[in-house]
């Protein structure tokens, strides 16, 4: 519950409160000798961090310390697909850090241990809280690498991709909105505005996330022409109620 806890705080950009519950359960997870959880944790701090890190909020080294933790947690584990995340999350930890090759090299891991899970660990044996992680997964962090990089093309490709995969309703849309920004870095603020657009629907419907909008930070900035005023209505009407 506390993992899940902090989860739903980071989604809500209540970092403060995301934070401590990722303390309790890393506490409790300590006190039972509940590897696992402490691993999930681990990771979940990483991928705070990082975000945080990509704002100037946070140093990228704490997060790839959280995964250096993960990985010696998971040592012991089978699932490719718990080392198809972490090394996911230590490619993002590199970008931030300015290392191309390291980033590469995770990056690759995170390739290869994603091609080993899906070949030999059925979904229905997997632990639920891995189940999300997929091949679109890991290029969903190769493209977040790539423009933490500076490769805005590179980036922006892997981008749509990553879009165009099918995905829950709430991933749909965080990814969409990384397709937005991609898109509004590289210049295409038309159809920056048009995906954005989309996105700031589906948060209108229900999908809630606050980590989402600010994804779309970038959209807004640009958005400076009359006739994106409707665009800009409807994502400052969210951010007051976010």
């Amino acid at each position: 519950m506390a993992v899940m806890a902090g989860w739903l705080y980071y989604d809500s950009d209540k970092q403060d409160a995301a934070t401590a519950c990722y303390r309790d359960a890393l506490a409790m997870a300590a006190e039972i000798g509940d590897d696992e959880l402490a691993a999930h944790t681990c990771l979940n701090k990483a991928l705070q961090t990082i975000t945080q890190a990509g704002r100037g909020k946070a140093n990228p080294r704490s997060a790839l310390q959280s995964t250096l933790r993960a990985a010696d947690l998971a040592r012991p584990r089978t699932s490719g697909r718990i080392h198809a995340l972490i090394a996911s999350r230590q490619a993002l930890a590199h970008s931030l850090l300015g290392d191309r090759s390291a980033f590469d090299r995770s990056i690759a891991t995170a390739w290869r241990e994603m091609d080993l899970a899906c070949d030999r660990e059925p979904l229905s044996q997997c632990p639920d809280w891995l189940q999300f992680m997929c091949h679109n997964e890991v290029r969903y962090h190769e493209a977040c690498g790539n423009a933490h990089l500076g490769d805005a093309s590179k980036s922006t490709e892997l981008f749509e991709r990553v879009a165009a995969e099918r995905a829950g309703q709430r991933n749909a849309a965080n990814y969409r909105a990384w397709f937005a920004r991609s898109l509004a870095h590289v210049g295409n603020i038309t159809d920056a505005i048009t995906e954005a657009t989309d996105v700031i629907a589906s948060l209108a419907d229900g999908v809630s996330s606050s980590r989402t909008l600010r994804v779309l930070e970038p959209v807004r900035i640009a958005a400076s022409k009359p006739y994106h005023s409707g665009f800009r209505e409807r994502y400052d009407q969210l951010s007051v109620q976010a």
